[in-house]
Protein backbone atom coordinates (compact mmCIF):
# COMPACT_ATOMS: atom_id res chain seq x y z
CA UNK A 1 0.00 0.00 0.00
CA UNK A 2 1.17 3.91 -0.75
CA UNK A 3 -1.01 6.64 0.86
CA UNK A 4 0.85 9.20 -1.36
CA UNK A 5 1.12 9.83 -4.89
CA UNK A 6 0.97 12.51 -7.00
CA UNK A 7 1.14 13.05 -10.60
CA UNK A 8 0.54 16.84 -11.33
CA UNK A 9 2.64 19.64 -12.71
CA UNK A 10 6.24 19.33 -11.25
CA UNK A 11 5.75 15.64 -10.10
CA UNK A 12 7.34 12.84 -11.74
CA UNK A 13 6.34 9.21 -9.92
CA UNK A 14 7.78 5.72 -10.49
CA UNK A 15 6.42 2.73 -8.62
CA UNK A 16 9.57 0.15 -8.49
CA UNK A 17 8.44 -3.80 -8.25
CA UNK A 18 11.46 -6.64 -7.24
CA UNK A 19 11.00 -10.20 -7.85
CA UNK A 20 14.24 -12.13 -6.49
CA UNK A 21 12.81 -15.35 -7.26
CA UNK A 22 13.44 -17.85 -9.83
CA UNK A 23 9.94 -17.30 -11.55
CA UNK A 24 8.08 -14.56 -12.83
CA UNK A 25 5.35 -12.92 -10.43
CA UNK A 26 2.46 -11.34 -11.73
CA UNK A 27 1.12 -8.54 -9.41
CA UNK A 28 -2.47 -6.55 -10.06
CA UNK A 29 -1.67 -2.34 -9.97
CA UNK A 30 -4.51 -0.62 -8.42
CA UNK A 31 -4.78 2.95 -8.44
CA UNK A 32 -7.21 5.02 -5.81
CA UNK A 33 -7.98 8.19 -6.92
CA UNK A 34 -9.56 11.51 -4.87
CA UNK A 35 -12.79 11.23 -6.29
CA UNK A 36 -13.20 7.87 -5.07
CA UNK A 37 -12.81 5.81 -8.58
CA UNK A 38 -10.32 3.29 -9.83
CA UNK A 39 -8.31 1.92 -12.52
CA UNK A 40 -6.37 -1.64 -12.35
CA UNK A 41 -3.74 -3.33 -14.58
CA UNK A 42 -1.59 -6.45 -14.29
CA UNK A 43 2.24 -6.48 -14.84
CA UNK A 44 4.11 -9.29 -15.25
CA UNK A 45 8.17 -9.47 -13.36
CA UNK A 46 10.84 -11.18 -14.70
CA UNK A 47 13.00 -13.66 -12.37
CA UNK A 48 15.85 -12.26 -10.53
CA UNK A 49 14.36 -8.48 -12.48
CA UNK A 50 12.95 -5.75 -11.53
CA UNK A 51 10.12 -3.67 -13.59
CA UNK A 52 9.49 -0.02 -13.41
CA UNK A 53 6.05 1.50 -14.42
CA UNK A 54 5.31 5.55 -15.05
CA UNK A 55 2.73 6.63 -12.65
CA UNK A 56 2.03 9.59 -14.33
CA UNK A 57 1.64 7.63 -17.74
CA UNK A 58 -0.50 4.71 -16.40
CA UNK A 59 -2.44 6.46 -13.94
CA UNK A 60 -2.75 9.88 -15.65
CA UNK A 61 -1.71 13.48 -15.32
CA UNK A 62 -2.70 15.83 -12.48
CA UNK A 63 -4.32 13.31 -10.65
CA UNK A 64 -3.87 12.65 -6.43
CA UNK A 65 -2.99 9.02 -5.73
CA UNK A 66 -2.64 6.06 -3.71
CA UNK A 67 -1.57 2.59 -4.67
CA UNK A 68 -2.47 -1.10 -3.74
CA UNK A 69 -0.10 -3.88 -5.23
CA UNK A 70 -1.48 -7.62 -4.69
CA UNK A 71 0.81 -10.34 -5.58
CA UNK A 72 0.79 -14.38 -4.80
CA UNK A 73 4.30 -14.45 -5.22
CA UNK A 74 6.41 -12.42 -2.95
CA UNK A 75 7.87 -9.05 -4.35
CA UNK A 76 9.17 -5.87 -3.21
CA UNK A 77 7.47 -2.34 -4.03
CA UNK A 78 9.13 1.04 -3.78
CA UNK A 79 7.76 4.57 -5.05
CA UNK A 80 10.33 7.37 -6.18
CA UNK A 81 8.53 10.69 -6.50
CA UNK A 82 10.97 13.61 -7.94
CA UNK A 83 9.51 16.32 -7.91
CA UNK A 84 9.81 20.62 -8.30
CA UNK A 85 7.63 21.60 -5.47
CA UNK A 86 5.13 24.67 -6.27
CA UNK A 87 8.19 26.21 -8.69
CA UNK A 88 9.87 26.49 -4.99
CA UNK A 89 11.81 23.26 -3.81
CA UNK A 90 13.11 20.52 -6.15
CA UNK A 91 14.29 16.85 -4.75
CA UNK A 92 13.20 13.38 -4.39
CA UNK A 93 12.12 10.96 -2.26
CA UNK A 94 11.32 7.15 -2.02
CA UNK A 95 9.19 5.07 -0.21
CA UNK A 96 8.96 1.32 0.35
CA UNK A 97 5.13 0.31 0.58
CA UNK A 98 3.08 -0.69 4.05
CA UNK A 99 1.63 -4.18 3.70
CA UNK A 100 -0.82 -3.74 5.88
CA UNK A 101 -3.34 -1.52 6.91
CA UNK A 102 -3.84 -0.12 10.48
CA UNK A 103 -6.23 1.92 12.85
CA UNK A 104 -3.11 3.56 14.45
CA UNK A 105 -0.29 5.39 12.98
CA UNK A 106 2.77 7.09 14.80
CA UNK A 107 5.27 9.72 13.05
CA UNK A 108 8.04 11.30 15.72
CA UNK A 109 9.48 14.11 13.01
CA UNK A 110 7.42 16.72 12.24
CA UNK A 111 7.61 20.49 11.94
CA UNK A 112 5.47 23.46 11.02
CA UNK A 113 7.48 26.65 10.98
CA UNK A 114 9.47 28.76 8.41
CA UNK A 115 10.28 26.83 5.09
CA UNK A 116 8.70 23.40 5.65
CA UNK A 117 5.47 22.09 3.99
CA UNK A 118 4.25 18.90 6.13
CA UNK A 119 1.45 16.48 4.88
CA UNK A 120 0.04 13.51 6.14
CA UNK A 121 -1.67 11.27 2.72
CA UNK A 122 -3.93 8.93 3.94
CA UNK A 123 -5.62 5.83 1.81
CA UNK A 124 -8.73 4.34 2.73
CA UNK A 125 -9.07 0.95 0.81
CA UNK A 126 -12.38 -0.18 2.87
CA UNK A 127 -16.09 0.34 1.97
CA UNK A 128 -17.25 2.48 4.46
CA UNK A 129 -15.61 6.33 5.10
CA UNK A 130 -12.76 6.81 7.54
CA UNK A 131 -13.05 9.16 10.84
CA UNK A 132 -9.59 10.26 11.07
CA UNK A 133 -8.90 12.02 14.54
CA UNK A 134 -5.13 13.79 14.48
CA UNK A 135 -3.02 13.74 18.27
CA UNK A 136 -0.15 16.46 17.38
CA UNK A 137 2.23 15.51 20.54
CA UNK A 138 4.08 19.35 20.12
CA UNK A 139 7.19 20.28 21.96
CA UNK A 140 6.38 23.47 22.79
CA UNK A 141 2.60 23.78 23.97
CA UNK A 142 1.95 20.10 24.38
CA UNK A 143 -1.12 17.98 23.29
CA UNK A 144 -3.07 19.29 20.32
CA UNK A 145 -6.25 17.55 19.33
CA UNK A 146 -8.10 17.78 15.21
CA UNK A 147 -10.92 15.37 14.81
CA UNK A 148 -13.83 15.83 12.21
CA UNK A 149 -11.73 14.65 9.11
CA UNK A 150 -12.44 11.77 7.11
CA UNK A 151 -11.43 9.95 4.12
CA UNK A 152 -14.22 8.19 1.80
CA UNK A 153 -13.95 4.29 0.70
CA UNK A 154 -12.08 3.35 -1.72
CA UNK A 155 -9.83 6.73 -1.90
CA UNK A 156 -7.31 8.75 -0.63
CA UNK A 157 -6.85 12.38 1.04
CA UNK A 158 -4.34 14.98 2.08
CA UNK A 159 -4.18 16.97 4.98
CA UNK A 160 -1.49 19.63 4.94
CA UNK A 161 -0.35 19.93 8.82
CA UNK A 162 0.48 23.85 8.77
CA UNK A 163 -3.00 24.10 8.31
CA UNK A 164 -4.19 21.59 10.84
CA UNK A 165 -2.30 23.72 13.60
CA UNK A 166 -3.40 27.05 12.27
CA UNK A 167 -0.40 28.43 10.32
CA UNK A 168 1.82 28.24 13.87
CA UNK A 169 5.46 26.79 14.13
CA UNK A 170 5.45 23.99 16.10
CA UNK A 171 8.20 20.93 16.42
CA UNK A 172 5.69 18.44 16.54
CA UNK A 173 5.24 14.39 16.03
CA UNK A 174 1.49 12.80 15.54
CA UNK A 175 -0.47 10.09 16.30
CA UNK A 176 -3.24 9.33 14.05
CA UNK A 177 -6.12 7.54 14.50
CA UNK A 178 -9.22 6.05 12.07
CA UNK A 179 -12.73 3.99 12.65
CA UNK A 180 -11.04 1.97 9.56
CA UNK A 181 -8.00 0.33 8.61
CA UNK A 182 -6.32 2.99 6.77
CA UNK A 183 -2.41 3.85 5.48
CA UNK A 184 -0.70 6.99 6.79
CA UNK A 185 2.50 8.71 4.95
CA UNK A 186 3.89 12.14 5.79
CA UNK A 187 5.68 14.42 3.13
CA UNK A 188 7.62 17.12 3.75
CA UNK A 189 8.59 19.59 1.37
CA UNK A 190 11.27 22.49 2.90
CA UNK A 191 13.67 25.11 2.22
CA UNK A 192 15.95 24.11 5.29
CA UNK A 193 17.54 26.98 6.91
CA UNK A 194 18.66 25.49 9.98
CA UNK A 195 21.98 25.96 12.46
CA UNK A 196 23.56 27.85 9.82
CA UNK A 197 21.34 29.91 7.48
CA UNK A 198 22.03 26.83 4.83
CA UNK A 199 18.84 27.22 2.62
CA UNK A 200 19.30 23.22 1.37
CA UNK A 201 16.15 22.57 -0.52
CA UNK A 202 14.06 19.17 -1.17
CA UNK A 203 12.01 16.47 0.66
CA UNK A 204 11.35 13.04 2.47
CA UNK A 205 8.76 10.95 2.77
CA UNK A 206 7.99 8.00 5.47
CA UNK A 207 5.45 5.52 5.95
CA UNK A 208 3.59 5.86 9.46
CA UNK A 209 4.80 3.39 11.84
CA UNK A 210 1.89 1.03 13.24
CA UNK A 211 3.86 0.20 16.94
CA UNK A 212 6.00 1.98 19.54
CA UNK A 213 9.17 0.27 21.47
CA UNK A 214 11.44 0.28 24.21
CA UNK A 215 14.32 0.68 21.63
CA UNK A 216 15.18 2.33 18.97
CA UNK A 217 19.19 1.81 16.53
CA UNK A 218 20.22 4.28 14.05
CA UNK A 219 23.09 2.95 12.33
CA UNK A 220 23.70 5.97 10.09
CA UNK A 221 25.10 9.57 11.32
CA UNK A 222 27.58 11.98 11.29
CA UNK A 223 28.37 15.72 12.04
CA UNK A 224 30.78 16.67 9.30
CA UNK A 225 30.99 19.81 7.32
CA UNK A 226 27.64 19.99 4.90
CA UNK A 227 25.32 17.83 7.05
CA UNK A 228 22.99 18.57 9.78
CA UNK A 229 21.81 15.56 11.63
CA UNK A 230 18.66 15.69 14.28
CA UNK A 231 16.57 12.81 16.23
CA UNK A 232 13.13 13.30 17.06
CA UNK A 233 11.92 11.53 19.89
CA UNK A 234 7.87 11.20 20.32
CA UNK A 235 6.14 10.23 23.56
CA UNK A 236 2.48 10.10 22.49
CA UNK A 237 1.37 8.44 26.27
CA UNK A 238 -0.30 9.60 29.15
CA UNK A 239 3.15 9.52 31.70
CA UNK A 240 6.46 11.39 31.59
CA UNK A 241 9.44 8.93 30.09
CA UNK A 242 13.09 8.74 30.03
CA UNK A 243 14.96 8.14 27.23
CA UNK A 244 18.50 6.79 27.17
CA UNK A 245 21.29 7.42 24.45
CA UNK A 246 24.26 6.02 23.56
CA UNK A 247 26.55 7.40 20.60
CA UNK A 248 28.54 5.63 19.21
CA UNK A 249 31.32 7.63 17.50
CA UNK A 250 33.72 6.11 14.30
CA UNK A 251 37.00 4.67 14.54
CA UNK A 252 39.11 7.17 16.30
CA UNK A 253 36.83 9.49 17.19
CA UNK A 254 36.17 8.48 20.92
CA UNK A 255 34.53 6.43 23.03
CA UNK A 256 30.91 6.02 23.38
CA UNK A 257 28.78 9.38 24.75
CA UNK A 258 26.17 8.87 26.75
CA UNK A 259 22.71 10.92 27.44
CA UNK A 260 19.45 11.06 29.26
CA UNK A 261 16.05 12.84 28.26
CA UNK A 262 13.47 13.26 30.36
CA UNK A 263 10.03 13.77 27.83
CA UNK A 264 6.58 14.72 29.48
CA UNK A 265 3.86 13.16 28.77
CA UNK A 266 2.01 13.79 25.37
CA UNK A 267 5.12 15.61 24.14
CA UNK A 268 8.15 15.31 21.74
CA UNK A 269 11.97 16.28 21.88
CA UNK A 270 14.44 17.10 19.30
CA UNK A 271 17.74 16.59 19.82
CA UNK A 272 20.82 17.74 17.68
CA UNK A 273 23.31 15.49 17.20
CA UNK A 274 26.38 17.94 16.99
CA UNK A 275 25.20 19.52 20.13
CA UNK A 276 25.84 15.86 21.90
CA UNK A 277 29.03 14.19 20.34
CA UNK A 278 30.62 17.94 18.74
CA UNK A 279 32.06 18.11 15.10
CA UNK A 280 33.28 16.44 12.46
CA UNK A 281 31.92 12.75 14.33
CA UNK A 282 30.81 10.00 12.21
CA UNK A 283 28.10 8.65 14.55
CA UNK A 284 25.18 5.66 15.53
CA UNK A 285 22.57 5.92 17.95
CA UNK A 286 21.49 3.74 20.12
CA UNK A 287 18.05 4.51 22.58
CA UNK A 288 16.36 2.89 25.18
CA UNK A 289 13.75 3.44 27.77
CA UNK A 290 11.16 1.19 29.87
CA UNK A 291 8.67 2.92 28.39
CA UNK A 292 7.22 2.65 24.64
CA UNK A 293 8.26 5.83 22.16
CA UNK A 294 9.07 6.39 18.88
CA UNK A 295 12.30 7.82 17.23
CA UNK A 296 13.05 9.10 13.97
CA UNK A 297 16.56 10.30 12.21
CA UNK A 298 16.34 13.34 10.45
CA UNK A 299 18.91 14.90 8.06
CA UNK A 300 20.10 17.41 5.82
CA UNK A 301 22.92 18.33 4.21
CA UNK A 302 25.07 19.40 1.47
CA UNK A 303 26.84 16.43 -0.02
CA UNK A 304 29.47 17.17 -2.12
CA UNK A 305 30.51 13.24 -2.39
CA UNK A 306 33.45 12.11 -4.33
CA UNK A 307 33.12 14.24 -7.17
CA UNK A 308 32.38 17.32 -5.44
CA UNK A 309 28.35 17.23 -6.63
CA UNK A 310 25.87 19.08 -4.84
Amino acid sequence: YFAEGYTGDGFQEYLCLGNPAEDEASAEITYLYKDGSTAQGDVIIPPASRTTLNVNADAGEDREISIMVTSQQGIVAERPMYFDYQGRWTGGHDTVGATTPSFLWYFAEGYTGAGFDEWICVLNPNDAAAELTFYFQTEEEGLKIESGLSVQAHSRASFRVNDLLEGKSYQTSLTLTSTQAIVAERPMYFDYTGKGNRHWQGGHCVMGATGLFREFFFAEGTTRDGFEAWITVQNPSPIDITVNATYQLGEGQGGPVQATYELPANTRRTIFLQDEVGKDKDVSVYLSSTKSFLAERPMYFSYGGSGGYN
